[in-house]
């Protein structure tokens, strides 16, 4: 890969989904143990065209991690799915949706000591 091209672009094209790279990517929490990648499609389609749905898995217990990720189409039926399916119950469970953060601000962020606890 050449120096400076767009790694999320290429990583869109080698699975075969070409979207925009401004698209977000929406990330599902609290999630049921019980949620399967067909009830996150079912409750989440509603909404418009769904292209990516990813629910992340524990390998060790074989079961939901209580998280997922799903990317639509457009950015407006992304906007329509946060503010139907936010707070909503979901297989027994209140979920939250929000745009994913990339994961270099999750990992900066966790790094961060909070002011209280520095010396």
């Amino acid at each position: 890969m050449a120096l400076g091209r767009d790694l999320a672009a290429e990583e869109r094209r080698l699975l075969g989904v070409l979207l925009p790279p401004s698209d977000p990517l929406h990330q599902a929490l609290c999630l049921s143990f019980r949620t399967t990648e067909e009830s996150l499609r079912n409750a989440f389609q509603n909404f418009g065209q769904l292209v990516e749905v990813n629910l992340v898995m524990d390998r060790i217990a074989n079961r939901p991690r209580g998280f997922a990720f799903l990317r639509y189409a457009t950015e407006e039926e992304s906007k329509k799915a946060i503010e139907g399916m936010h707070g909503k119950f979901l297989d027994g469970r209140v979920i939250f949706v929000e745009v994913a953060k990339p994961r270099s601000d999750v990992r900066q962020a966790s790094r961060q000591t909070p002011e209280r606890y520095r010396s």
